[in-house]
């Protein structure tokens, strides 16, 4: 993509499990962007059931084609866990449509109208630059709205892979590395992984991590290839998943995601500068 491609046709990507009422929360979020959004460039990556009767996947499955009725909806009879289904939709951007960008969605990030317009900005700033991989929006959910205000052009290191952009260019660089990764996953389901042999797999790079998430796996990616992972100061999305795979009410409410202020407009962005990048890397 270069800086005069149109953006609507990024392929946006959103994956779901069993959240119905949160996934229309999110979706209603995109349809509702500032910059045109193609319904038929909209594609859901829905997962199968875990034991259960596969209602709640029907139910993702039919609200994706209400509010986004042209949109592509990859479906699974059987549940393949997190890692998987990401990898089949990364699969689908790279190397079917051949994108040299893709936005990523799951479905507890309810979006700011400006998010798509920030995720463009700073999506350019990474096809320019080979050193930034991942790039995302949601920015400190902490802050509040005076100092988001203040801090408007500052960026931080990108830590939870929620409504990103990744490039071809970095998902081709890490590869090898979340290929090896997904060779551990696919022995059992997700949800029973081999935490130790992963730790310990992670460990052969000369690389720790407490979580052995696909998140974790592709952080550690970052970290062999020597690529930054940035997120804007300002938030413009916000984590509605109270309960999820990772997350409990407790820890939701802990973490104050429900408090957070997102940013009331959009912005012109500057680039990150050389010194952030590497400290980013």
């Amino acid at each position: 993509m270069s800086e005069n491609m149109r953006p609507d046709l990024i392929p946006l990507v959103v994956l779901s499990f069993d959240r119905p009422k949160y996934l229309r929360r999110v979706l209603e979020s995109l349809r509702l962007q500032t910059r045109p959004v193609s319904s038929a460039n909209v594609s859901l990556f829905q997962d199968g059931p875990y034991e259960q009767s596969g209602e709640l996947q029907k139910e993702c499955t039919e609200t994706f084609k209400e509010i986004f009725p042209d949109g592509r909806v990859f479906d699974s009879e059987t549940n393949l866990g997190t890692a998987l289904n990401f990898h089949r939709a990364e699969t689908y951007v790279f190397e079917h449509l051949k994108a040299p960008v893709a936005y990523f969605f799951e479905d507890d990030l309810e979006l700011s109208p400006y998010y798509l317009e920030v995720l463009d900005q700073l999506s350019v700033f990474a096809l320019k630059d080979d050193r930034i991989g991942y790039v995302a929006a949601y920015g400190d959910h902490r802050a509040p709205l005076a100092q988001q205000k203040q801090l408007l052009h500052t960026y931080i290191p990108l830590d939870h892979k929620w409504g990103f952009a990744l490039t071809r260019n970095q998902w081709l660089k890490q590869k090898a590395i979340v290929d090896g990764y997904l060779d551990i996953i696919r022995e059992k389901n997700y949800r029973l992984r081999d935490n130790k042999r992963i730790r310990t797999y992670f460990s052969g790079f000369g690389y720790s991590s407490t979580g052995t998430s696909q998140d974790a796996a592709k952080d550690i990616a970052c970290c062999v290839t020597g690529s930054a992972k940035l997120n804007t100061f300002a938030c413009f999305g916000r984590n509605i998943g109270r309960v999820g795979l990772h997350t409990r009410e407790n820890f939701y409410d802990k973490q104050g995601y429900e408090k957070t202020v997102l940013f009331d407009a959009s912005l012109q962005l500057v680039p990150p500068t050389d010194q952030f990048i590497e400290q980013a890397i």
